[in-house]
C-alpha cells in the first residue's frame, strides 16, 4: 500500500518586526512581501470594516491568517500618515490626488456607519481611512483639505507671472487658484454631516477639471525620505546615537546630566571624523613639503651633478642619500625604544628593599623555630667569666622576665613546633603566679586565666596533633604519662589540675600567641 505525501504548502512571508499603534493604524506584525502586509488581530478591528469593498479607499483586510492564536486579518501595510504628504511643495496634481481619495473614503465611511478613524497612506500611495480610535475623520479631513487649499494660494501668490510671462505660466497660475476653490468645497462638503453621490461627483469633476490627478511621491514629505532610505553605520553612529543616549537616561537621571553624557557621545562619535580629517591635513601639508623638499634636492643634485661632472666623477645617487638619511633619522628612536625597554624591564626585576632576594641569602621558612622565640640577649654566647652558678637554667620558672615573650618566628617542622610550644608552656608557668603579665601570652588579652596541666611548675609532655594555616595544636600531658601505664585519674586530676589538655597557638603578627587551651574529655 502506498503512502501519499503530504503536498507542502507555501511558507507564510517571513515577519519582520511587530509595529506599535503608533507605527502603523492597528499593531500587527510586518511580513515580508511586495507590498508588505500587517497582520493584525482580528479582535482588534472594527466590525464595520468587514462589510466595506477591498477596492475602495477604506483600509480593510484582503485575506486572512492562521495563527497559534487564532486568526490574524492580513492588511496591506500603510508606513506613513496622509498629513505627511501636505506641504508647501505639494503640486496641484497631488492635492486633487488626495482631495478626490478623501471624498470617496468620506462616502463609504458613511454608508457604513463609520464615524472614526485616521487617515493614512498605503504602500501603493493610496490615501486611506482607518476605521477606529477616538477621534473623527470628519474634522481631520476638514482641516487638511482647508490646509491643502491655503497651501495652493500662497502658491498662487508666490508664483504669479509678470505681465511679460509666457502665457504658459499664466496657465498654471490660474490652475493653482482653480485647484484651491475646488478645495474648499471639497472641504465643506467632508465636514457636512450627510454626503449624496450627485455632490460627490461634482465636486470631483471641479478638482479633475482643476487639475489633472498625480500620483503621491514618496519624498513628499520632509521625514520620508530618511525613514525609507536604509541608513548607514556611519549615520547611525554619528547622529541618533547622543540623542539615543540622552533620551534613555533621562528617564533615570536629570536633564543636565543626560545632556552633558549626550555631548560627551557626539565627541567621541565625530573624534574619528576630526582624527581622518587631521591625517588629510598633515598629508596635504607633507606632500607640500616633500614637493618644496623634492625640488630642493633635486635643484641640489643638479649642482652636485654638475660639479663631479666638471671634476670628473659619477653620477650622483639621490636616492641612496635619502635612505641613508631616513636610517639615521630613525636610529636614535629605535635606541631610545630599546633603552626605555631595559630599564623598563630592570625597574620590574629589581628586587624590592626586605625581601630574601634583596638581602642575598635565603630565609628560613621554619615558623617558631627554638631560637625565635629566645630573645636575643639571651641566646648570645655566654661569656666565658660568667658564673654558671648565676646563670638560670634552660626550664627554670624564677626568672620570668626572661621567658615570658610570645614565639616570634612560625615554625614548619614538628620539632620546632614543639619547641616553640614547650617555650610558651614555660611562659605560662612563670607568669602563673602573676595572671596579669600572661596577658602577653594570650590571643584575647581579655580572656580568663588559665588553669589546668599548662600552668604546672612542671613542664609537662608535649605532643603536636596538628598543624594548619598558621594554626597548631598541641596535647598536653603529665610527665609521668610517657614512663607510667595510665591510672584511674585522683580527684586533683578530675578538678583539671593533672588531666591531659589541648593546647592551640596561633600565629599573630609573626608570633604565637595561646588561643585556647581546654581539658581532654575522657574516651570510654
Amino acid at each position: 500500500m502506498s503512502v501519499i505525501a503530504p503536498i507542502v504548502l507555501l511558507d507564510p512571508p517571513a515577519a519582520l518586526r511587530r509595529l506599535r499603534a503608533d507605527e502603523a493604524p492597528y499593531p500587527g506584525t510586518l511580513h515580508a512581501g511586495d507590498p508588505q502586509t500587517v497582520h493584525v488581530d482580528v479582535d482588534l478591528l472594527p466590525a464595520a470594516v468587514w462589510r466595506c469593498r477591498p477596492d475602495g479607499h477604506l483600509l480593510v483586510p484582503h485575506d486572512l491568517a492562521r495563527t497559534a492564536d487564532g486568526h490574524a486579518a492580513v492588511m496591506i501595510h500603510c508606513p506613513e500618515r496622509l498629513v505627511s504628504f501636505v506641504g508647501a511643495a505639494t503640486p496641484p496634481g497631488e492635492a486633487v490626488t488626495i482631495a478626490v481619495s478623501v471624498l470617496r473614503a468620506a462616502e463609504e465611511a458613511r454608508r457604513a456607519g463609520i464615524e472614526a478613524g485616521a487617515w493614512w497612506v498605503d504602500a501603493g500611495g493610496r490615501p486611506v481611512l482607518a476605521a477606529g480610535g477616538d477621534r473623527r475623520w470628519a474634522g481631520d479631513a476638514a482641516d487638511l483639505l482647508a490646509e491643502l487649499a491655503e497651501l495652493m494660494r500662497a502658491q498662487e501668490a508666490r508664483e504669479a507671472p509678470a505681465l511679460w510671462a509666457p502665457p504658459a505660466s499664466r496657465g498654471e497660475h490660474r490652475t493653482a487658484r482653480e485647484v484651491a476653490d475646488a478645495l474648499d468645497d471639497a472641504a465643506r462638503l467632508v465636514a457636512a454631516p450627510r454626503l449624496h453621490a450627485a455632490n460627490v461627483a461634482s465636486c470631483e469633476e471641479a478638482l479633475f477639471a482643476a487639475a489633472a490627478p498625480e500620483a503621491l511621491a514618496r519624498a513628499a514629505s520632509d521625514g520620508a525620505e530618511e525613514s525609507i532610505a536604509p541608513r548607514r553605520a556611519d549615520s547611525l553612529r554619528r547622529t541618533a546615537t547622543p540623542e539615543a543616549a540622552e533620551s534613555w537616561l533621562a528617564r533615570f537621571t536629570d536633564a543636565e546630566w543626560a545632556a552633558r553624557v549626550a555631548e560627551a557621545l557626539r565627541s567621541l562619535v565625530a573624534l574619528p571624523a576630526r582624527m581622518g580629517e587631521r591625517r588629510r591635513e598633515r598629508s596635504v601639508r607633507a606632500a607640500g613639503s616633500a614637493r618644496r623638499g623634492g625640488r630642493a634636492a633635486r635643484a641640489a643634485d643638479r649642482g652636485e651633478v654638475d660639479a663631479r661632472s666638471r671634476r670628473g666623477g659619477g653620477a650622483a645617487q639621490p636616492a641612496a642619500a635619502t635612505s641613508a638619511t631616513g636610517a639615521k633619522r630613525r636610529a636614535p628612536l629605535l635606541i631610545a625604544a630599546a633603552v626605555g625597554a631595559v630599564v623598563l624591564l630592570g625597574g620590574l626585576l629589581w628586587p624590592e628593599p626586605g625581601s630574601r632576594a634583596a638581602d642575598g641569602a635565603p630565609v628560613s621558612p621554619s615558623p617558631g623555630s627554638a631560637s625565635a622565640a629566645v630573645d636575643p640577649a639571651a641566646t648570645a654566647p655566654a661569656d666565658a667569666s660568667a658564673d654558671p652558678a648565676t646563670e638560670p637554667a634552660a626550664g627554670d620558672p624564677a626568672t620570668p622576665d626572661a621567658v615570658v615573650s610570645p614565639a616570634t618566628t612560625p615554625p614548619s617542622e614538628g620539632g620546632d613546633l614543639e619547641e616553640a610550644a614547650r617555650q610558651i608552656v614555660r611562659a605560662v608557668a612563670a607568669c602563673t603566679p602573676e595572671p596579669e603579665s600572661c596577658a602577653v601570652l594570650r590571643e584575647d588579652a581579655t580572656a580568663e586565666p588559665l588553669s589546668g596541666l599548662v600552668t604546672s611548675p612542671t613542664e609537662p609532655v608535649i605532643t603536636l596533633v596538628d598543624e594548619y594555616g598558621g594554626v597548631a595544636v598541641f596535647r598536653l600531658e603529665p610527665a609521668a604519662a610517657g614512663t607510667e601505664p595510665p591510672t584511674e585519674p585522683t580527684e586533683a586530676e578530675a578538678m583539671g589540675s593533672g588531666a591531659a589538655q589541648i593546647l592551640v597557638l596561633v600565629s599573630v603578627d609573626g608570633k604565637w600567641l595561646i588561643r585556647d587551651v581546654y581539658d581532654v574529655a575522657d574516651q570510654p
